[in-house]
């Protein structure tokens, strides 16, 4: 049950998506038409991949977008196949043409409204997307013990991360 804050704020559980375009300012210092055309067209891909596993994307910034899910398997699963579709570019014909990303995965209580999501659980998010790795996922061990019977997955433990502005450490 959501309880309110304020009228048009929510709380609510929620597995959250943070995603990340390696090399987005260095692309943009050297060429900005095509850093631009290469965003897009990979927002447009993260776009269609959040849609299909039912997930809503709440904003872009830059290079990066923000996405929730009401089921961390269907954010899981979509990090998965992002990640899957984008190293399948790198390593074909269109290796030039997209991002590598970052992404990072967790599941946590967050305030949201139709233009906004924000919290801790956000926060986490964000802070696990800077914790990955070029080409690879960071999800919190919670999203990694829900979804861990339901995914193929190739995870290592990284251990306990102290996040930044974040006060307890996360396992990741």
């Amino acid at each position: 049950m959501n309880t309110p804050v304020h009228p048009q704020i929510q709380r609510t559980l929620a597995a959250i998506v943070v995603t990340d375009a390696v090399g987005f300012s260095k692309r943009m210092s050297e060429d900005e038409d095509k850093a631009l055309n290469m965003i897009n067209r990979d927002i447009q891909v993260i776009s269609e991949l959040c849609e299909f596993f039912e997930g809503k994307i709440l904003k872009t910034v830059g290079d990066g977008v923000l996405m929730y899910f009401i089921s961390a398997v269907q954010a899981a699963a979509c990090a998965v196949e992002m990640q899957k579709t984008f190293i399948g570019y790198a390593n074909g014909e269109q290796a030039d043409e997209h991002f590598k990303h970052r992404v990072g995965v967790h599941l946590g209580d967050i305030f949201f409204n139709q233009n906004d999501m924000m919290g801790t659980g956000v926060n986490i998010a964000a802070r696990l997307e800077s914790e990955a790795k070029a080409g690879a996922i960071c999800m919190s061990q919670v999203v990694y013990d829900v979804v861990k019977s339901r995914l193929e997955l190739d995870a290592d433990y990284i251990g306990e991360l102290a996040l930044k502005n974040i006060s307890e450490a996360v396992a990741a």
